[in-house]
C-alpha cells in the first residue's frame, strides 16, 4: 500500500501481481514507469490505486516455451461479448476495470470461449488469463 504522500521520486514499488514499477516525481507531475498519475490514493482492499493516463502491461521473466499462453480477443472493440481465442487452456480468466474491481472471473476454460458484456459500461477494461504460470493481459474496449 503505497499512497502518494509516501511516495519518493525513484522509488521502486511492487504491484498486487508481484511486478516492480517506479515513482519519478518531477515538474510535469507523478509517474508509474512512464504513466502519469491523475487521479491518487483510491484505497480498494488489497491496497491503494492512483489512476493513470496509459495501461501498464506486466513483464515476463519467463523463459518462453511452448506453454506460454498467448490469446486473442475479439471483437475489439466489444458491445455485446467478445471471444476468447487462446493457443492452450485456460485456468482462469479475469475482466477489470481500469479501477482494478473484478468484474467477471472464469475458470477451467476450453481455447475458444465466448463471454457475454452484460452490465458492462463503454470503456476500457483489462483482460488477464492464467495458466500455471504463465499470465497474460490484453486491453478490451467496450463500446
Amino acid at each position: 500500500k503505497a499512497m502518494s504522500s509516501s511516495l519518493s521520486n525513484g522509488q521502486k514499488i511492487v504491484t498486487v501481481q508481484g511486478q516492480e514499477v517506479t515513482v519519478t516525481i518531477n515538474e510535469n507531475g507523478v509517474f508509474i514507469n512512464n504513466a502519469k498519475v491523475t487521479v491518487a490514493d483510491l484505497e480498494a482492499q488489497n491496497g491503494v490505486v492512483h489512476v493513470i493516463d496509459a495501461v501498464l502491461i506486466p513483464t515476463t521473466t519467463s523463459i518462453s516455451t511452448l506453454d506460454e499462453l498467448s490469446f486473442d480477443i475479439y471483437p475489439n472493440p466489444a458491445t455485446e461479448y467478445i471471444r476468447i481465442n487462446s493457443n492452450i487452456g485456460v485456468e482462469s480468466l479475469v475482466i477489470r476495470d481500469i479501477a482494478g474491481r473484478v468484474l467477471t472471473q472464469k475458470y477451467n476454460l476450453s481455447s475458444s470461449e465466448r463471454i457475454e458484456l452484460d452490465g458492462f459500461k463503454s470503456g476500457m477494461y483489462l483482460v488477464t488469463m492464467k495458466n500455471g504460470n504463465s499470465v497474460s493481459t490484453k486491453k478490451l474496449i467496450v463500446k
